[in-house]
């Protein structure tokens, strides 16, 4: 353009040169960041390798991030330990392969809710025992019956409580399972940082230099939060703030039954809440490994089996039908979960239970 004396107008030349310093600027910008990238992957600084990635939440504590695809495990011909694939669904539930189907107007929807037990580390999605439970009852007897994986490597009691007031209602189940864990199922976690959301994590654990920044964020909040004394059950006595953070081993009987006893207070809410929105409840007992190889039942299977009958809560133990393929049902490398034996013996158990209940029967 040219002004009414006719010499050029030098604005769009200097436009021009904005232009091009903006576009050098996020040139450089995007280089920055992706050495930023690079720097923090070497560093170790991203994702666990073939690790789950967990969300702080404000219900819930922690979650599984959805849409997750992961081989875990190694391949170790010495200890028998196998790779195996892991897949979450949209909704940060593991995926129960093949197993299941639509429900249809007139099936069932059962959810199984417990920790690492149910969650099925070392075995293929296929083989937990949720799948396993939906493709028996489906092959069997020809029900459409879809069973939701919803364990969580980590949960207790309290996370029961918890998923049953915040969830229950938004999945609608028929049946709600909650595997309880002899083992640890009572111990309390009350400084997980993993409890402190951060707003957009889910976009930030795409990559390391996210990772690393969701990190840090997150710290800042649990030592904030743990300033303000503020722990995940706020309003423990003494006597269990006491017991925090120690593991099942390290306490003494009276101590364990001390903890098992509040987590009877999660389990009777869990109760209520399901018997509020007209859902059937029951807990399945799961054994630690050394039950297997004593002829009784330990102190602390007795107590839970007479405490869940105190409170009216249907209990279903597997420790006699584990105790006979008691040498195949963990994995050879860790005592503390189910090979997938162990998970098929318990998903016989619990579609031999539920045929016997009527449950699958047409209402």
């Amino acid at each position: 353009m040219r002004s009414a004396s006719g010499v050029a107008d030098p604005e769009p030349v200097a436009g021009s040169a904005r232009g091009r310093r903006l576009g050098l600027a996020l040139v450089s910008l995007g280089l920055l960041l992706g050495v930023a990238e690079i720097v923090a992957a070497r560093l170790g600084w991203g994702p666990p390798e073939n690790g789950l990635i967990y969300l702080g939440d404000e219900e819930l504590i922690f979650v599984i991030a959805p849409d997750q695809a992961v081989v875990a495990g190694t391949d170790d011909a010495q200890t028998g330990e196998v790779r195996h694939p892991i897949h979450i669904d949209a909704h940060g539930r593991r995926v129960s392969g093949a197993a299941g189907g639509d429900p249809g107007p007139v099936g069932r929807r059962i959810v199984v809710l417990g920790d690492s037990l149910t969650f099925g580390p070392g075995v293929t999605d296929e083989q937990t025992y949720a799948a396993r439970l939906a493709a028996e009852l489906v092959a069997e007897e020809g029900a459409p019956v879809e069973v939701l994986n919803a364990g969580v490597n980590g949960y207790s009691t309290f996370h029961y409580s918890r998923w049953a007031e915040h969830r229950l209602a938004g999945v609608d189940p028929d049946l709600l399972i909650v595997g309880l864990y002899v083992g640890n199922d009572n111990e309390l976690d009350l400084e997980a940082r993993v409890q402190v959301p951060v707003p957009g994590e889910r976009w930030l654990t795409r990559s390391a230099l996210g990772y690393a920044l969701r990190d840090s964020v997150r710290e800042r909040g649990w030592v904030a939060r743990r300033a303000r004394r503020q722990p995940m059950e706020p309003d423990l006595p003494d006597e269990l703030l006491a017991l925090a953070g120690k593991r099942q081993h390290e306490l003494e009987l009276k101590d364990q039954r001390r903890l098992w006893q509040h987590a009877m207070e999660h389990l009777a809410s869990v109760r209520d809440h399901a018997a509020a929105a007209g859902v059937e409840f029951v807990v399945l007992l799961v054994p630690v490994h050394w039950e297997l190889n004593i002829e009784h039942e330990s102190d602390a299977h007795v107590f839970l089996r007479d405490r869940l009958a105190a409170i009216d809560v249907p209990v279903l133990t597997v420790l006699d039908a584990l105790r006979e393929v008691k040498d195949t049902c963990w994995l050879p490398y860790d005592r503390g979960h189910l090979s997938a034996a162990g998970h098929q013996v318990v998903a016989d158990a619990l579609a031999a239970a539920l045929r016997e209940g009527g449950f699958l029967d047409d209402d």
